[in-house]
């Protein structure tokens, strides 16, 4: 009965280790695959921006460019001239979002 134990709890133990090991090589492989994916098809994204639209003409737009790394000060990006008269009559404390968080 002991040593019937003894063999479960080395078991246990044994398959323990064995699933941490292996979940830490996998995530060491699954996080550079993965960060390599995210970081080419970043630059893909700025790299289109920069070609075929650098007319930004949304608050998303500007974020994103920002978020990216760009810098959207740069004479390259042209940014939108938000003015408040830009905004309807009865304009949300929302819609003025843009206008605040981009600049």
């Amino acid at each position: 009965m002991i040593v019937r134990s003894m063999k479960v709890k080395s078991l246990t133990v044994f398959t323990m280790i064995l699933i941490c090991i292996t979940g830490f090589f996998l995530g060491i492989t699954f996080g550079h695959t993965f960060g390599n994916v995210v970081q080419t098809d970043l630059e893909k994204t700025v790299e289109y921006f920069q070609k075929n639209q650098t007319n930004l003409n949304s608050w998303w737009e500007v974020i994103a460019i920002k978020g990216a790394g760009e810098d959207i000060l740069d004479p390259n990006w042209t940014l939108p001239q938000w003015k408040s008269d830009d905004l309807p009559k009865r304009a949300s404390a929302n819609d003025y979002l843009g206008m605040i968080l981009a600049f």
